[in-house]
């Protein structure tokens, strides 16, 4: 097993949680994972850190702690003139390259909501660390109506029995409750920065009468799931800063019921029709990675290498697509979590 190293700056935590609340914190992350590297990150000193990290760390597996109140994203221009102007990411410490496109190390981030108090944020830890190996044999998703041929493309692949639900007619007024589900979920669905929710929206011949159509909410996780993880779409899915647990669907769902996620900080794009590009290609080859048995951190970063592969190979180039793709999706939860299927 790689080394595990913990990032963490120590004055925000002490700050946000109170003083030694860092202890109690580095100790339930030993209980969990065992020998572990601990680096305090001070503001100002992130240079300093990644160019230790590239000297003496490049073969470990990365987890920061905190939301960005704790230990900060880092800040990237995008690279599309879509609106968004700044994008939250965690390439800085993985990425040699300027244009932080390129990862060469394994990553995730632990996060705590703005409401959460130094025993909520232990008991989620200990919760999203509980489990490293998980037996599945179930899949589930929702995609937009206007995405479905494409979203199809990218579900078929995933193993497991289940269905991927389309939005609308589905929409969060219908049940999307789980007496006992552990699996893995897809999504390709609308979001946004600034409401809870992740929307559907209708095909372009639909009669239905709602464009777009509220699918999920945070509350929607809460029951019936176990030892699961997800892939998610959504524009702003893991856009997590300053967010309380219900304001978020990755915060509420690492709370309750799931081990990670892989959600995107920012705008994403993907293609209404296969062939899989963007963000459908990227989700593509984080699961086929994951079926293979690799962890989910290292699932994670073979899928990012492997999509700028790709890419290159079929364009001799990254457009600014492809280049934002790889900038904005984010890792969330359990790095070392094993996926097997019966």
């Amino acid at each position: 097993m790689k080394q595990i190293v913990i990032l963490h700056n120590k004055k925000r935590i002490e700050k946000f949680f109170g003083k030694n609340s860092l202890i109690s914190i580095q100790d339930t992350l030993v209980s969990s994972l065992g020998e572990l590297l601990f680096v305090d990150v001070e503001d100002g000193n992130e240079k300093k850190a990644k160019k230790y990290i590239f000297e003496e760390l490049k073969d470990s597996i990365l987890v920061i702690i905190g939301n960005d109140d704790l230990f900060p994203f880092y800040r990237i221009k995008s690279p599309i003139d879509d609106g968004d102007g700044i994008i939250l990411t965690d390439n800085f410490f993985v990425c040699e390259d300027k244009e932080l496109i390129f990862p060469e190390i394994e990553i995730t981030r632990i996060p705590n909501s703005t409401d959460d108090n130094l025993k909520s944020f232990i008991s989620k830890v200990e919760k999203i660390l509980s489990s490293k190996n998980v037996k599945i044999f179930e899949k589930n998703g929702i995609t937009a109506q206007i995405w479905e041929k494409a979203s199809f493309e990218v579900f078929n692949k995933i193993k497991g029995q289940g269905e991927i639900l389309i939005s609308p007619p589905f929409d969060v007024s219908k049940k999307y409750d789980f007496e006992n589900f552990t699996g893995s979920f897809y999504f390709n669905l609308h979001g946004s920065d600034e409401l809870p929710g992740w929307y559907g929206q209708r095909a372009r011949n639909s009669d239905y009468k709602e464009e777009y159509p509220l699918a999920l909410l945070p509350k929607s996780f809460k029951k019936g799931i176990k030892d699961s993880f997800f892939f998610s779409e959504a524009c702003f899915g893991g856009y997590i800063y300053k967010k309380k647990e219900n304001d978020s669907i990755v915060l509420t769902a690492l709370k309750n019921s799931f081990l990670f996620c892989v959600a995107s900080t920012a705008t994403a794009y993907g293609p209404l029709y296969p062939p899989s590009s963007e963000a459908d290609l990227l989700a593509k080859l984080f699961f086929e990675n994951i079926q293979k048995g690799y962890r989910s951190s290292l699932s994670f970063l073979n899928a990012k290498k492997e999509f700028a592969r790709f890419n290159l190979e079929k364009n001799r180039y990254l457009d600014e697509d492809d280049k934002k793709t790889l900038i904005e999706f984010t890792l969330y939860g359990n790095p070392l979590v094993e996926v097997s299927y019966e």
